[in-house]
């Protein structure tokens, strides 16, 4: 399909979202909050939006969102009126709702240190920040020598903004010696020092929360206990509910870690476009991390007919590149893709046998007996994959009439090359009017 039509279809796409929350907010709509804006109202907005980003206006910081102004007046309301923490807890089910539609980049930090319940941690809140900040210790040299590779493209994200993620590192390094600091943490700081708008302080309390309360220190920890964890129960989840995707990687050789090694160690952050990771993160920030097991899933979903298509190489090469993008419009498409990739998140649903799997202390190490080591889902510096997820997810929103590609599928003409050859390292309520995700998921599109 031509680029046009993709653009176009994007748009009835937007429109389609509108309604949809138009249509929430009409259920949602009670004596304790002002009247919500009608569908047409909001449409209006997203349509003159859309106008001011096809005439090439740039926004200013890469987290600037497209959302409608009466979606941020109701954020502003929870935020500014109510108060979010009282929102969250006598709301929970719209709030989890509104933010699976993206948090305002205003909003993000306020919404995202409520949620972590970031006042109640008095001993992180009380930490000499500057003391251990500038305190030297075993892991400072490594600290500086990943810092110049954190979002190196970004230009926002400076040698002043590198200092601030290096104090913040060394800091949480210093208060925190038993763990100190491993490859991938440096993204998921550097995260929270843009969305703080390079609060440092805050952004050290927030990752020490996030490190020591809500369990990301597993991902980092001696011999990665946590991650190993995540790694198998995905991989069985994948075998539950794409099992013939999972047969294909298979035959292909494409064992779990190729993937989701890069997807779990930085939480998708060095995996998509900035405004896309946003969005996935209001969601891991507002109901934890394992959420994250259904949004890996989403993506393998929505993508199923294209890998089944694709071999060896290719797959490597796909995965590889799913952070690069270079339509004119990448970072509105990859916002709303964002979007309609959580909704279709909401339709996974996890068995208590997987969720008791990753709860478990004792992984099944048969699972990591079968690859020692999984290669790196870094960037590459060409090609576009947005297209593509435009195509597949234009089809959830929009019905039949936006079914893109062939359903022909490329018959495996050649045994996998062996894994050698490729160089590397180490439930939720929904909407009754959403489609029928079988069906969607089940329709196929070219990529590349």
């Amino acid at each position: 399909m031509k680029e046009r039509e993709c653009l176009e279809a994007l748009k009835k796409e937007r429109e389609q979202v509108c309604e949809d929350v138009a249509a929430e907010d009409s259920k949602e709509a009670d004596a304790s909050e002002p009247a919500s804006s009608s569908s047409a109202q909001v449409v209006e907005g997203e349509v003159q939006a859309a106008g001011t980003e096809a005439a090439g206006v740039e926004m200013e910081c890469p987290l600037d969102q497209h959302i409608s102004n009466a979606e941020i007046s109701k954020w502003s309301d929870m935020v500014e009126g109510v108060g979010i923490s009282q929102y969250m807890r006598t709301h929970p089910d719209r709030f989890r709702r509104r933010v699976r539609r993206g948090v305002p980049a205003q909003f993000r930090w306020e919404v995202w240190k409520a949620a972590l319940h970031l006042n109640t941690h008095d001993v992180i809140l009380s930490q000499d920040y500057p003391s251990l900040s500038s305190r030297q210790n075993e892991w400072t040299k490594m600290i500086e020598i990943d810092i110049a590779r954190t979002f190196p493209d970004l230009k926002s994200f400076g040698e002043v903004q590198q200092k601030k993620l290096w104090r913040v590192l060394n800091a949480y390094a210093s208060y925190n010696p038993a763990l100190g600091y491993c490859q991938g943490m440096n993204f998921v700081c550097g995260l929270l020092l843009i969305v703080s708008d390079f609060k440092e302080e805050e952004s050290f309390h927030v990752l020490a929360v996030l490190m020591d309360n809500a369990g990301l220190a597993g991902f980092y920890g001696d011999k990665l206990p946590l991650f190993r964890r995540y790694l198998h129960a995905c991989d069985m989840l994948v075998k539950e509910t794409v099992p013939d995707l999972r047969e294909h990687f298979k035959r292909e050789n494409v064992n779990a870690p190729v993937y989701l090694h890069q997807w779990f160690l930085t939480l998708f952050i060095n995996c998509f476009p900035l405004s896309m990771v946003t969005i996935i993160w209001d969601v891991i920030i507002s109901e934890g991390l394992e959420v994250v097991l259904r949004i890996a899933v989403s993506i393998l979903q929505v993508l199923k007919d294209s890998l089944l298509a694709m071999q060896f190489e290719e797959i490597i090469k796909f995965f590889k590149m799913m952070k690069t993008y270079n339509d004119e419009d990448g970072e509105l498409n990859a916002f709303r893709i964002g979007q309609l990739l959580m909704k279709h998140s909401e339709h996974v649903k996890v068995p208590q046998n997987i969720l008791d799997e990753l709860r478990s202390d004792a992984p099944d190490e048969d699972f990591f007996c079968e690859f020692d080591e999984a290669p790196e889902a870094d960037s590459v510096n060409s090609g576009t994959w947005l297209s593509g997820w435009s195509r597949a997810l234009s089809g959830f929103m929009t019905g039949p009439s936006f079914s893109y590609g062939s359903t022909k599928r490329r018959p495996p003409a050649r045994q996998p090359p062996l894994a050698d050859e490729v160089s590397g390292e180490q439930g939720t309520a929904s909407s009754d009017d959403t489609p029928d995700i079988d069906e969607t998921i089940t329709r196929s599109w070219e990529f590349l």
